[in-house]
């Protein structure tokens, strides 16, 4: 009976892991096109959103702290339960990092230059399915997809650094357009550590799958 009631808190916990996934990339992306749009209502339906990601995290962090101690798992339990959890924290800051690119949305005016706020919303794209990915690398246990999906952390690291030769070039030439610039920028530099969360899930899922850890797209 204790064995049948691990396995079914387990595949709850994934479950959750998996509707945070998909709140956190969809965050990402509405995020985002809250701050490029100057769009309030859609910067309210994110930061309300997050308040779920929150509850989702807090469930799993509760549910965790009892099957440990109530449920002594074995050692490749025990692997499995520290990887919901270190993905369940990813996610959450990643929601974080969303969240906060929404609330720019309230101080945002039109002076950033258009290929930045172009570049943004690729990033965004970006994060979302690399989140999306690595997930359903978890969901496989396929340390191969989870390699492959980490590896276009690369592409999202490339467009950070093209918005900030774009949002620095802008600066130097509008004094009045630093305050908005630098938004955009942190935003940018936010979607960036998005992809380094997506990354750490990744190495989770190969750590979970092979005993190994590595660093992947190092």
């Amino acid at each position: 009976m204790i064995r049948h009631t691990l396995s079914e808190t387990l595949r709850a916990l994934e479950n959750d892991i998996q509707a945070m996934g998909d709140l956190v990339g969809r965050a990402t992306v509405d995020g985002v096109r809250a701050l490029v749009l100057r769009d309030l209502a859609l910067a309210d339906a994110v930061l309300e959103r997050e308040g779920e990601v929150n509850r989702l995290w807090v469930g799993i962090e509760q549910q965790v702290q009892e099957l440990m101690a109530l449920q002594a798992p074995v050692a490749s339990d025990l692997r499995e339960v520290l990887a919901v959890l270190a993905i369940a924290t990813d996610l959450e800051r990643s929601g974080d990092h969303a969240k906060s690119i929404a609330r720019c949305a309230y101080e945002s005016d039109s002076s950033a230059p258009a290929g930045a706020l172009v570049t943004l919303e690729r990033m965004a794209d970006a994060a979302q399915g690399l989140l999306r990915d690595v997930l359903a690398a978890f969901a496989h246990r396929d340390p191969e997809a989870a390699r492959t999906a980490t590896s276009r952390d690369a592409d999202i690291d490339g467009l950070y650094q093209a918005a900030q030769r774009d949002l620095l070039a802008h600066m130097a030439r509008n004094a009045e357009g630093i305050v908005e610039a630098q938004r955009i920028l942190n935003a940018a530099l936010r979607l960036e550590r998005i992809g380094d969360h997506a990354t750490n899930i990744g190495e989770r899922v190969v750590f979970l799958a092979t005993g190994e850890h590595v660093e992947l797209n190092s």
